[in-house]
């Protein structure tokens, strides 16, 4: 038998008045319409993403699907491993209140200290508290990275460095019931000679919230027209 030549579906023309096929075309045309349906969707039917990037609240690039967020929380995990081990040779080269001078001078120093209290050397509330507190944010944050349906990369990021850091303080506060501090920086204030001994948990802490701030910040709300984008075309 000779072979027969198949167009694709996409390429049959559309029924025109006075054809008479039996309806062949019409059919062939409603297959078409069906068949680009599926591929792209109708809002009906399109995922809340979709919808949701329709409205300019948010794209597909920045939500992170739930079986990838896990590079999150093994950040986290990273980050709190890179603290104690910043902490565990602090402990074995500089004694307890011992201070090593960085770059000749005293504006950078390590400084052994160990703080029962909150970050930054604040002592207001009971060790046991605290590390209730600890576990609690520790745990509301992993379970917000890995179950938020509408989680962007930027907040990820921002919260794998907020999880680090109290994974890494929790973990001295399990260990010690206290926490190791040893950055001592001179940042030019009238308020205090110098600032509060801190460590590594505490910056990234720190990092993450100001990166969680600068994005409400300085992003557009949602829902809201941003500056370079057009406007409806027509009018009245």
């Amino acid at each position: 038998p000779v072979g027969i030549a198949r167009r694709p579906v996409s390429e049959i023309p559309e029924p025109r008045v006075g054809d008479d096929q039996g309806g062949d075309l019409r059919i062939l045309h409603r297959l078409r319409r069906t068949d680009s349906e599926k591929a792209f969707g109708t809002r009906s039917d399109r995922p809340a993403l979709h919808r949701l990037q329709e409205e300019g609240r948010t794209t597909p690039s920045e939500v992170v699907p739930l079986r990838n967020r896990w590079q999150f929380v093994i950040g986290g995990g990273a980050v709190a491993f890179i603290d104690q081990l910043t902490k565990w040779v602090v402990h074995r080269s500089l004694p307890l209140n011992g201070t090593i001078r960085l770059f000749d001078g005293d504006l950078v120093q390590l400084r052994h200290v160990r703080n029962p209290g909150s970050a930054f050397g604040f002592d207001f509330l009971s060790p046991l508290v605290l590390l209730i507190f600890a576990l609690a944010a520790a745990s509301g944050v992993g379970a917000y990275i890995l179950f938020h349906p509408q989680l962007r990369r930027s907040q990820g990021v921002a919260l794998s460095l907020i999880l680090g850091g109290a994974l890494g303080n929790l973990t001295d506060r399990i260990i010690y019931n206290e926490v190791v501090d040893f950055i001592s920086v001179d940042f030019p204030d009238l308020i205090m000679p110098r600032w509060p001994t801190f460590n590594l948990a505490d910056a990234a802490v720190t990092i993450g919230v100001l990166l969680i701030i600068g994005r409400t910040v300085f992003n557009p709300r949602p829902g809201h027209r941003g500056d370079d984008e057009p406007e409806d075309a027509g009018g009245p």
